[in-house]
């Protein structure tokens, strides 16, 4: 994994955490609801599964456009990885 591709993927656990529901919770809470879906999953297909049922508008937008800019290396989105990166004295 490149450092861009692990920035994005800290920068999108970080936008789930303030922005989607199912993030917000405690661990007890996650624990319970993973329970329950993994559950509610082997009812309906036979089989655990991981999946998410909400996605707003905004994510979808959020999502789509820093997938397209995480592929060049002279995005801006990029850029900014790379300087955060570097701050934390991490090697590219």
């Amino acid at each position: 994994m490149s450092p861009a591709e692990a920035t994005y993927i800290a920068l999108n656990l970080a936008m789930n955490k303030t922005m989607n529901p199912n993030f917000q919770m405690t661990p007890k809470e996650w624990e319970a609801s993973s329970v329950e879906r993994n559950e509610a999953a082997k009812q309906r297909h036979g089989q655990a599964i991981l999946s998410s049922h909400f996605v707003t508008a905004a994510t979808a937008a959020f999502n789509a456009k820093v997938t397209q800019d995480i592929a060049n290396e002279s995005s801006e989105i990029v850029q900014v990885a790379h300087r955060f990166l570097d701050r934390l004295g991490l090697p590219r």
